[in-house]
This record gives C-alpha cells, sequence and structure tokens, in this order.
C-alpha cells in the first residue's frame, strides 16, 4: 500500500514538474510581452499621425483622391488591428502567474514570437507610408502657360517646355523608387485636369467636340467643363508617358515596378479647398494637377475605377 502511495506522490510531482514553469521564465515573458505591448503602443501613434498627415496634405489638394482614400482606409484597419493585438497580450499576460502550466507558456512565447514579426513587418510599410506622405509628389500646372483660351493641347512649339516642367515630376519619383528596389511596387502617374466657370459659346468649335464626345447637345455648362477638364488632363498625361518612355532605364527592374498612367477630369471643382477666393472665371481653376504615387504590391489593393493605361 506505502509503495503505491509513493509511486503516485511520485507520479504527481513528476507531472507537475513537466506541466508547470519556474517564476524566473514566467517573468521573462511577461516582461517581452510588455515589451511588445509597447511596440504596439508606439505603432498606433504613429499610424495616427500618418492619418493626420494624410488628411491635411488631402485637404490642401497635395494628395492624389485615390490614393488618399486608400490610405486613410489601411490606416485604420492596420490601428484596429494593433488594438486588437493589444488587447490579446493583455488577456495573456493577466493568465501569467506563478506555476503558469505549460501549455500556457509556450502558447505565450509562440504569441510573442510571432508578434515581433508582425510588427517589424508592420513597421517597415509604416516607414515606407511616412517617407511616401512626406515627398513633394505633385505639381500644379497652370494651363494658361501652355494652352490657348478654351484649349485642351499643348501646341508643338510649347510642348519641350511643357516637357521640362513635367520632367521634375517623374524625376522625384524615380528617386523614391530606388530607394525601395527590392520591393515590389505599384506606381501611378495621375492627371486631373480642372476648368472654371467660364460657359463654352454655344454652337462654337469647341462646343461641338465636347458636345459629340458626349453625345449629348444638350449637356449643361457644368458638363462640357468636365470633359474640356477631361481632355486636358488626357493630353498631360499622354506627355508624361512619353516622358515615362523615354527614361525608363532610369527605373528600377521592371519586375518590381508597374505603372499606369490615369487621366481625370474634374470640370468645376476647386483644385484647393483651402482656396476661399476663387472666382467664376478665374486662371487658377484651369489647371492640371499632376500626382505620382507609389504603393506596395498587396499591401493597399484596392479596386481601381478611374481609366488607366
Amino acid at each position: 500500500m506505502k509503495k503505491n502511495i509513493l509511486l503516485i506522490l511520485t507520479l504527481v510531482c513528476t507531472s507537475l514538474f513537466f506541466s508547470c514553469i519556474g517564476k524566473r521564465k514566467v517573468a521573462k515573458i511577461n516582461n517581452a510581452l510588455n515589451n511588445q505591448l509597447q511596440d504596439e503602443v508606439r505603432m498606433q501613434q504613429k499610424l495616427t499621425s500618418l492619418d493626420s498627415l494624410n488628411d491635411i496634405k488631402t485637404k490642401k489638394g497635395e494628395m492624389d483622391d485615390s490614393v488618399s482614400n486608400i490610405l486613410k482606409a489601411k490606416l485604420t484597419n492596420e490601428n484596429a488591428a494593433s488594438l486588437s493585438r493589444a488587447d490579446s497580450i493583455k488577456k495573456i499576460s493577466a493568465t501569467i502567474m506563478r506555476g503558469m502550466k505549460r501549455k500556457k507558456y509556450k502558447n505565450a512565447v509562440v504569441y510573442n514570437t510571432e508578434g515581433k514579426e508582425i510588427v517589424a513587418k508592420k513597421n517597415q510599410d509604416i516607414l515606407f507610408v511616412d517617407d511616401l506622405l512626406k515627398q513633394q509628389n505633385f505639381i500644379k500646372f497652370n494651363t494658361a502657360a501652355f494652352f490657348p483660351p478654351g484649349g485642351f493641347q499643348i501646341p508643338a512649339e510649347k510642348l519641350e517646355m511643357a516637357k521640362s516642367v513635367f520632367k521634375p515630376v517623374l524625376d522625384s519619383l524615380i528617386v523614391f523608387l530606388d530607394k525601395y528596389a527590392q520591393r515590389k511596387v505599384a506606381s501611378n502617374i495621375v492627371c486631373y485636369g480642372y476648368a472654371d466657370g467660364q460657359p463654352i459659346k454655344d454652337r462654337s468649335e469647341l462646343w461641338n467636340m465636347l458636345t459629340k464626345n458626349l453625345n449629348d447637345t444638350n449637356a449643361s455648362r457644368q458638363t462640357l467643363n468636365i470633359e474640356l477638364s477631361r481632355m486636358r488632363s488626357e493630353d498631360v498625361s499622354g506627355i508624361m508617358k512619353s516622358l515615362f518612355l523615354q527614361n525608363i532605364k532610369r527605373f528600377p527592374d521592371s519586375s518590381l515596378t508597374e505603372m499606369r498612367f490615369i487621366k481625370i477630369g474634374k470640370g468645376e471643382d476647386y483644385p484647393n479647398k483651402t482656396i476661399t477666393d476663387y472666382g467664376v472665371v478665374d486662371e487658377r481653376r484651369r489647371i492640371v494637377v499632376i500626382f505620382w504615387n507609389a504603393l506596395p504590391k498587396g499591401l493597399f489593393e484596392t479596386e481601381q475605377k478611374q481609366t488607366g493605361n
């Protein structure tokens, strides 16, 4: 009988020895989890800061609307994911106590290891977005400098001058892509065309062209100006594509970079929402804004509805 009791006690002690974790190991994993929690808090602060910067640049007209929306959605989602991970860390830490079961300890170790890998990867993406938002990645091109009144094509004699104005946009994109040459990046050059509120003379050559494009002889002034602004953006986009082809060898390995050209007519929308003294007839509204953007492929994938090629 005594032998049986001794055997049972031995088995129980052995089981406890192998199922429980020492105080030192528990303290170590708990400290690691607390460090990870602080990393998540810092990440949330940075994500909030980037979201604010994205909003400021968008309001000033210094950010392409489509990319601004993508970034805002992504930053919001990443912040929510970080909050969720932080909550999980708190719950795991709360279960850690003296004599913690081996299974729970192993789970905590695995969670900490995987969490550090996630944070490291997310921080790389955050640095990329931070760098992107700090770039001067746009140029506002005043059409009055090149287009005749009501025009939508740059005259041949001013084409080289226009290219010299546009080329710095391409140069800054190349510099940015070179910094991330090892990442698969999708790049866009987006041209937004604008028009002021000046009416287009009925039955004029321009009116005939615009209504033919629209297949609508009853089109409103606003609709006609949207089409005029689209044609302006298309002309400038064509020049940007030509510049890209001339400089394609300066870009990182083409297998890592995907380039698209997007042209959008914004019509009578204000190019800069912070300017409050725009007039109905206003040269500052007859512009084309050129943006470049570059996003890691797979990170900010979204359905692009704009016309691009």
